[in-house]
């Protein structure tokens, strides 16, 4: 005993929590490489010097000597609030010998304070010592408070000023808010006790009560109260709950070019609606909801939820939603209350966005990497990370609830609501667009193909097409693409302009200072494949582009400056050559279609034929000659299908890609290009199915049927048959048929528009399962009894939303952006690993949403103490400080390889007076 108390008056140890050193969380750190892991603890990794970069050693190795450009590294940074401008930053080139190599192993123990009445030490987190408020000099623990001989101020009182508490200017509150002062009082859970006990007396720190209110906290926070009682937790379990909206503001999202390029929007999200342009920017509000408890007289925040409201749609009629970001921490009490609790807040919100207009809610199931964070930094070690499965039917009861009160009328997979559809487009035509929704799967998934696409064909360039091959090409995109490959790039003075300017092998380290816009027949041809020129124009000022870069940057009299020359003229007398065989072929050589000026408007998007736009293209010059009766004329499209009877028609023909536009051939014409099933009299499968085999021996077990659920009333269930659609029986737990696209290729000549969709599209169909698209909108007439009943519920549901709604904006930006939020607890160190931790968490973050000044949230130098830019480097052998750039430059170099480089997240964080 003797020897413990001798140990302990030695070694520091905390007044309340009676523990020694504790260690932090260093920040987290992922590697954008092709692995996207995180970096583990001791390894080495490599970052970039203004931290947007950073890459493992395993990745480090495979690098090029030029660093890609990486479409998925900071995507949060797509948002932009209304005092930001959306401007596009100078292209900055990255060296992979400019990477500054680090190592993952730094310490942060935690802060400690002392008591300058008693001198006892305890830790910062412990004492929620808040040292925005207050000097750790001045800083009275609470045991001296209560000692009567200690003249300090009483905060207990209610006159008294709060030294630890600002001065807020709030909103009263409303008078059917359960924190009114004429309703019941609120409760608190206390360390050890099973039930909670009425609040009697005040806090020296913020609550949740000091943040204002708004319509939808209130619905949601009655609709939560209402449950538990529901679940039979009623009598003051519920009174220990708020719910607060601490950020609404207004985004907007660039869309990137290849959706526009490559997608259309359809009304009603069908092909026979009307069809509107992919626009460049998506506006949309963004909202976070938090959930507090209050547990030991403090409100924890436990449970946060960002959602996206696109009300302000580009096609008529189409408001919708979309959840976008989920997190909780497990200290809710109790237990049995916290699924159906957090999964109320969902359908509450749900019900109110569809008394507000909103027709369609979007959710993807998409459950975070192990040790990675959505919102919350850092969760309990107890705390399990859920699985895919497990997250998908969590959602799926969410549905089940949301069908059950009404709010949901139809639940339906991504896939068969939209790329389902794209097999049956006409081949010119581009793919279905799926509702845009930042942040979202199929967006990724899209720049994740194209970008493939590109390297895939510009690795397998060299590779020569047959003949055979490139006579049955009828597409103009596809013939100007062979035709630079085939003719242009064989050129001898094609080989300094058929790949991207190698700068590092040929040590031009000032070419990108000189050209803006570098290009290379290689990316020229390979974007004719892939359908991304609109007209001829676009491609020939791309080539041009080539050689006056190569001009411009090689003085006259260099050999490239007279290659570029040389090459040029070669170029655009091959064009008008190529342009002449095309009139031939099409019959059309009595037009005035001469020069390659008079085929500028050719259209080069993918599924065009070339008979077909150049009889557009003469409309208005033809002198209405008849064609030579020798020439074969190309037939626009195959002729339709004939049918089969209904019962022999196999499952997959429903997708087959139907006829276009028809032109009748000339009797002397060539035979047009029929399918296989139509050239022959005994009708052969389809060619993505293979012929069925005998078997002998073996008696053919009939498939079991599967019970058709009812959504209205059979649960989680009958919402995951339904994700399923039609594939029901293809899709098994134990064994995973592989799916593939019900795309019939009837002819492979005309390479369709809808390509990329149709790829996007296969990976979507894998994971069907985790896009949920519900329907808010209520049955039309005539309804059923069910749905008739399911109607009157949701108007139950709703009765007691506010009709007279009165918004607010918060002053303070701190959760506008997940990754903003994010980034700020990982500097300040604010954690949910533990309780305690995540009292002192939930006690600052209030402080920042009630105090919107620079002076807590802007990142200072620790050193010239001025706010620092873009960039801010952590010392990681002394965690507390944190310098500029400047400071940085004048330490010495055998210190520098101390610091680490960090994005400064409060450039981001729109302060109450305006400024960003």
């Amino acid at each position: 005993m003797q020897q413990t108390q001798t140990n302990r008056t030695r070694t520091q140890y905390c007044e309340l929590c009676h523990t020694c050193h504790l260690q932090l969380e260093p920040c987290l750190i992922i590697c954008h490489g092709t692995c996207n892991q995180k970096i583990k603890r001791g390894a080495d990794y490599f970052v970039a010097s203004d931290s947007s970069r950073v890459f493992c050693k395993k990745c480090y190795s495979n690098l090029n000597s030029l660093l890609p450009d990486q479409f998925h590294v900071d995507k949060e940074n797509t948002n932009y609030t209304n005092n930001q401008k959306n401007q596009k930053k100078k292209r900055k080139i990255y060296y992979k010998r400019d990477l500054l190599k680090r190592k993952y192993e730094e310490e942060i123990p935690e802060n400690w304070v002392s008591c300058t009445k008693c001198h006892k030490r305890m830790h910062h987190i412990c004492a929620l010592h808040n040292r925005f408020l207050m000097k750790d000099e001045d800083y009275v623990c609470p045991m001296c408070h209560c000692e009567a001989h200690v003249q300090v101020p009483n905060i207990f009182q209610k006159n008294h000023p709060n030294p630890f508490r600002t001065p807020t200017t709030q909103t009263p509150p409303h008078p059917h808010h359960p924190h009114h002062p004429h309703t019941h009082s609120r409760y608190t859970y206390k360390s050890g006790q099973a039930a909670p006990d009425p609040i009697t007396t005040s806090v020296p720190f913020h609550t949740s009560n000091d943040l204002p209110t708004c319509a939808l906290s209130r619905f949601i926070e009655g609709k939560i109260r209402l449950r538990m009682r529901e679940l039979g937790f009623g009598g003051g379990p519920e009174k220990s709950i708020s719910i607060r909206v601490v950020s609404e503001t207004t985004c907007s999202y660039q869309v990137p070019e290849v959706i526009r390029r490559h997608y259309e929007l359809y009304q009603n999200d069908t092909i026979s609606g009307r069809t509107y342009a992919v626009p460049e920017k998506i506006r949309y509000t963004s909202k976070a909801i938090l959930m507090f408890q209050t547990i030991d007289y403090v409100d924890v925040c436990l449970f946060c939820m960002y959602v996206h409201e696109y009300d302000t749609p580009h096609v008529p009629g189409d408001k919708r939603i979309y959840i976008a970001y989920l997190d909780s921490v497990d200290h809710f009490r109790p237990k049995p209350c916290r699924t159906p609790v957090y999964q109320e807040i969902l359908v509450a919100y749900l019900a109110y966005a569809r008394a507000d207009g909103f027709v369609q809610a979007h959710i993807w199931s998409c459950p975070p990497l192990k040790g990675n964070n959505f919102i919350f930094w850092t969760h309990p070690n107890y705390q399990k990370t859920p699985n895919q499965e497990r997250l998908t039917h969590w959602y799926e009861q969410v549905l089940a609830r949301a069908i059950e009160t009404g709010t949901v009328t139809a639940v339906k997979s991504l896939y068969d609501a939209i790329f389902k559809q794209n097999p049956q487009l006409d081949p010119s035509r581009p793919s279905v667009c799926p509702p845009i929704m930042e942040g979202d799967f199929w967006i990724d998934e899209t720049q994740r193909v194209h970008h493939a696409s590109l390297k895939r064909h510009l690795k397998n360039g060299s590779k020569k097409k047959s003949a055979a091959a490139e006579v049955d090409d009828r597409s103009t995109a596809v013939q100007i693409g062979n035709f630079l490959k085939n003719k242009v790039m064989e050129h001898p003075s094609a080989i300094p302009f058929n790949r991207p300017v190698n700068t590092v092998a040929l040590k031009l380290f000032d070419y990108f200072d000189v050209i803006k816009r570098p290009m290379d027949l290689g990316t020229v041809q390979v974007r004719c494949l892939l359908g991304e020129f609109d007209t001829l124009l676009d491609v020939i000022c791309d080539v041009k582009l080539v050689f006056d870069n190569a001009r411009r940057y090689n003085p006259p009299g260099h050999i490239v400056h007279t290659m570029a020359v040389e090459l040029e003229a070669f170029f655009i007398a091959g064009l008008q050559e190529l342009l002449q065989e095309w009139k031939a072929k099409c019959g059309l050589t009595h037009t005035t279609l001469h020069t390659v000026q008079d085929f500028h408007s050719i259209n080069l998007r993918l599924g065009q034929s070339i008979a077909d736009q150049l009889q557009i293209l003469v409309s208005p010059f033809t002198d209405h000659s008849p064609p030579s009766p020798t020439v074969a004329k190309i037939p626009l499209s195959p002729p339709p299908v004939t049918k089969r009877p209904a019962e022999t028609l196999p499952l997959i023909r429903t997708n087959v890609v139907p006829s276009v536009r028809t032109a009748t051939p000339s009797p002397t014409a060539a035979a047009p290009l029929r399918p296989p099933s139509a050239l022959s009299r005994t009708p052969r499968p389809p060619l993505t199915t293979k012929p069925s085999r005998k078997v002998t021996g073996k008696r053919k077990v009939p498939r079991k049927t599967v019970t058709k659920l009812n959504l209205m009333h059979d649960g989680a269930a009958a919402v995951a048959q339904h994700m399923l659609g039609e594939e029901i029986f293809i899709t098994s737990h134990k064994k995973k048929a592989k799916l593939d696209l019900p795309v019939a290729k009837l002819y492979s000549s005309l390479k369709r528009g809808s390509w990329l969709g149709e790829e996007v599209g296969a990976a979507v169909r894998k994971m069907r399962s985790n896009f949920f698209l519900c329907d808010l909108r209520p049955k039309g007439e005539p309804r059923m009894e069910e749905e008739e009943a399911k109607l009157g519920s949701f108007q139950e549901y709703v009765g007691d939303l506010e009709r007279e709604r009165r918004y607010y904006k918060p002053r303070c930006g701190v959760m506008d952006m997940r990754q903003n939020f994010l980034e700020l607890s990982q500097h300040h160190h604010y954690q949910f690993d533990t309780l305690r931790r995540a009292k002192y968490s939930s006690v600052m973050l209030l402080h920042h949403l009630l105090n919107p000044t620079n002076s807590s949230l802007v990142c200072k130098c620790t050193t010239c103490a001025k706010p620092i830019g873009e960039v801010w480097w952590h010392d990681t052998k002394n965690p507390n400080d944190n310098i500029c750039l400047d400071c940085y430059e004048e330490i010495p170099s055998a210190r520098k390889d101390n610091f680490t480089p960090h994005r400064n997240y409060s450039l981001q964080f729109k302060f109450e007076n305006g400024d960003v």
